[in-house]
């Protein structure tokens, strides 16, 4: 969900999965044309039988995305049963755009 580029696709061959990406941004699907197949959709509205799929990757892409929990709910529409969603994110707070360094101290 949010494969972007599908710069991770090699890695989630590699464990034995065959990937097929969702991107919402058709620029970012032609930047990746070289890799696995992807599909234009929206995450949170996947073009994806219910119970279908063994896993659901979204890596750093939640603060992207308007709605996550309507994206975490589809991820699990989509899961066949046992299957695992993986999420991969870093808090705002913590990237260097929104850290609050005013409480540094000074030797």
């Amino acid at each position: 969900m949010g494969c972007g580029t599908g710069m991770h696709a090699v890695r989630v061959r590699d464990l034995g999965f065959t990937p097929v990406g969702v991107d919402l941004s058709a620029g970012m699907l032609r930047h990746g044309a070289h890799r696995p197949p992807a599909a234009r959709a929206d995450a949170a509205r996947l073009p994806v039988r219910s119970a279908s799929v063994p896993a659901v990757l979204s890596a750093m892409v939640h603060t992207d995305m308007p709605s996550y929990p309507a994206v975490v709910r589809e991820a699990f529409r989509v899961l066949a049963p046992g299957g695992v969603f993986v999420h991969i994110g870093v808090h705002p707070c913590f990237c260097r755009g929104f850290a609050d360094r005013g409480a540094r101290r000074r030797s």
